[in-house]
């Protein structure tokens, strides 16, 4: 049974994580305290009491450090639990009333059909999409610009059959999230009208699928089912 975090545990735990995501690596006790600004005794009692619930792994590296010399360097990371944890906590609070009131807003938007609401929609998407602090609206951000560089190319039959499959994605046998960003990668790379867009994507790779990857199931479910509802109303533009 998974033990039950208190809420100072639970804020603790989120920061943790997000940090940790930036590096992409195990951290220190010590780097951890300097990017929360408490102590660091503090911080690495949280981390081992953690530990013991199973929500952080440690790691031994052996060598000197400047912090403990002649010892073996410390470092900590989350564990998949933990990840698990702070999708459900996300949730469960305001940030899904949050999600849904932006997915109905995209989807009302996309419903224009308008070039030139589309281009405006798109480059707002853009500006803000480092800024985004939750998985579920950052990855939900990338599709809907994907969906509006897909948009703009033109009407082939190779295109269409592209749609087709975007509106079936991630259903069993079809297209994945990770597939269909590969897609529009090698899509948007054909089209050199703005070499800024395909760059656009290309940094923004590693953080999706770093994104997708710890996903909970649920909030997959729901960008999957964003995505084909937000594919149907741009097509329907084309019939």
């Amino acid at each position: 049974m998974e033990k039950r975090l208190t809420r100072r545990q639970q804020q603790f735990l989120t920061q943790f994580i997000d940090i940790f995501r930036e590096s992409g690596k195990p951290l220190s006790y010590h780097y951890i305290a300097e990017r929360m600004r408490v102590g660091k005794i503090s911080v690495y009692e949280m981390l081992r009491l953690l530990e013991q619930n199973g929500f952080v792994k440690t790691e031994y590296k052996q060598g000197n450090t400047p912090h403990r010399p002649g010892r073996p360097a410390i470092s900590f990371s989350p564990t998949k639990q933990a990840f698990d944890l702070t999708q459900r906590l996300v949730m469960a609070s305001d940030e899904l009333e949050h999600w849904s009131a932006k997915k109905e807003d995209y989807i009302s938007r996309l419903q224009d059909h308008d070039p030139f609401v589309y281009s405006e929609f798109h480059r707002e998407l853009l500006s803000r999409i480092q800024s985004r602090k939750t998985p579920l609206l950052h990855v939900t951000d990338m599709v809907t610009i994907i969906l509006l560089i897909i948009s703009c190319l033109p009407s082939t039959e190779k295109i269409s059959i592209l749609w087709k499959k975007i509106t079936r994605v991630g259903y069993p046998g079809e297209i994945s999230l990770h597939t269909f960003y590969g897609i529009a990668l090698a899509v948007s790379c054909m089209d050199q009208e703005d070499k800024r867009i395909s760059d656009d994507l290309f940094n923004n790779i590693s953080r999706y699928e770093y994104y997708l990857q710890d996903m909970h199931i649920e909030n997959h479910n729901r960008v999957c089912s964003y995505v084909r509802e937000a594919a149907r109303v741009i097509t329907n533009s084309r019939i």
